[in-house]
C-alpha cells in the first residue's frame, strides 16, 4: 500500500479553518469549555500547518508502516523535530520559542482538560494562546505568503478576554485533592518549560503575551514571572510580579558568550570581539531589553533577550558587522591625526 498524497495547499487551508474557529469560538460572548475546546483547535491547527510546511518542502510526513496497520502521520512533536532538522523555520518566527508555547499548550491539552477550574487560570492559559496565534499568523504568512488577518478582525481576541494583569489572582479546584495535585504539576511545568527555553536561548516573546491591565502589551514573560503557592485546603494562588534586572540580566559579557556557543546549532564559535561588534552595530548596550548596567557595577550584564539575539544571528551576519566595525575604527582613528 502506498502512501496517502497529502497537498500541502489542503493542509494549508485545513490548518487555516482550525485556527479561525478557535478564534471565533473565543470571542462567543456565552461559550462554556470554552479554553478547552479553543486549545485542541489552536494545536490541531499548528500540527496541520507544520505537516504543511514540511510537505511544502517535500519532506515526508508519515512513520514508517507497520504491517497490518494504516499510515500514521507525524505527531506536533515530530514535526516541530523534523522543521528543527531541516531547518525550516522562518527567520522571522524563532523554532525554540514557538515549541515552548505549543509545549504549554498541549500540557495544559493533556493535564488539565478533564478539571474543573476557575477563570484565573483561563487566564494564564489566555497569554500563551493569544502568543500562538500571533505566532501562527507571522510562520503563515512567511511560508505560504497568506495573512489570517485578512480573514479576523484583530482586535477580537484582546478585547474579549479578561487579560492578566501585575496583581494577585486566585485558582480555585474543586476540592480535589487530586484535581489540586494536577493544577500544581501543570504550574510546575509551566515554569519549567519556561526556564528551559530561556536556557535555548528562545526568543521569549513567541512564548506568551503579558499584558499591563491597560491591554497594552508589557514585556515578555520569563519563568520568574510566574511564582506559584499551592495549598490543596486553600485557594491556589498565581503571582506575577515585576522582576529587577539582576533577575531579567543574569549573564556577564563572557557567560552570554559561552551560552551562545551552547545554544546556536549551525556556525562557528563566537568570540567577545563578535559580541563587541555586535553590541556596536545593534545599539545592544543602549536598550535595557539586552543589556544593564547599574550605577555602581561598572560592567554590563546581559538578558535571555541578547542570548536569543546571538544565537539566530548567521556566520555572515557577525563576519559582516566584524568588516563594518574594523572600518569604523581606522575612520575613527584617522580623524583623530
Amino acid at each position: 500500500m502506498a502512501r496517502p498524497y497529502v497537498s500541502h495547499k489542503k493542509l494549508c487551508d485545513n490548518s487555516r479553518a482550525a485556527m479561525l474557529a478557535a478564534i471565533e469560538v473565543y470571542n462567543k460572548p456565552q461559550t462554556t469549555y470554552r479554553e478547552q475546546v479553543v486549545t485542541v483547535l489552536v494545536v490541531n491547527a499548528w500540527e496541520l500547518i507544520l505537516k504543511a510546511a514540511l510537505r511544502k518542502s517535500r519532506k515526508n510526513i508519515f512513520y514508517k508502516k507497520k504491517r497490518g496497520e494504516d499510515y500514521r502521520s507525524f505527531s506536533l512533536e515530530h514535526c516541530i523535530a523534523e522543521m528543527d532538522k531541516y531547518r525550516l523555520w522562518p527567520e522571522t518566527v524563532d523554532g525554540d520559542g514557538v515549541r515552548a508555547n505549543l509545549h504549554i499548550l498541549t500540557d495544559y491539552r493533556n493535564k488539565i482538560i478533564h478539571l474543573y477550574v476557575a477563570d484565573d487560570l483561563n487566564s494564564v492559559l489566555y497569554m500563551f494562546l493569544q502568543q500562538s496565534i500571533v505566532n501562527y499568523r507571522d510562520f503563515v504568512l512567511a511560508i505560504f505568503d497568506k495573512d489570517l488577518a485578512d480573514d479576523i478582525t484583530w482586535t477580537l481576541l484582546p478585547l474579549a478576554a479578561r487579560t492578566p494583569s501585575d496583581t494577585i489572582r486566585s485558582l480555585r479546584v474543586d476540592g480535589d485533592v487530586k484535581s489540586a495535585q494536577v493544577v500544581e504539576d501543570f504550574l510546575r511545568d509551566l515554569r519549567q518549560i519556561i526556564g528551559k527555553a530561556e536556557s535555548l536561548g528562545a526568543d521569549m516573546g513567541r512564548i506568551a503575551i503579558v499584558q499591563e491591565i491597560n491591554l497594552q502589551s508589557g514585556k515578555k514573560i520569563s519563568r520568574a514571572d510566574l511564582e506559584v503557592a499551592i495549598n490543596q485546603g486553600a485557594p491556589t494562588t498565581i503571582v506575577q510580579r515585576k522582576v529587577d534586572p539582576n533577575d531579567t540580566h543574569p549573564f556577564s559579557a563572557g557567560e552570554l558568550v559561552e551560552r551562545a556557543n551552547e545554544v546556536r546549532k549551525h556556525g562557528r564559535k563566537l568570540t567577545m570581539h563578535d559580541l563587541t561588534c555586535m553590541a556596536w552595530r545593534h545599539g545592544l548596550r543602549e536598550d535595557t531589553k539586552y543589556a544593564w548596567r547599574g550605577k555602581h557595577n561598572p560592567s554590563w550584564v546581559w538578558s535571555g533577550d541578547a542570548l536569543s539575539f546571538l544565537k539566530n544571528q548567521t556566520d555572515e551576519d557577525f563576519d559582516r558587522v566584524r568588516e563594518e566595525y574594523k572600518n569604523y575604527l581606522r575612520e575613527k582613528r584617522r580623524g583623530k591625526k
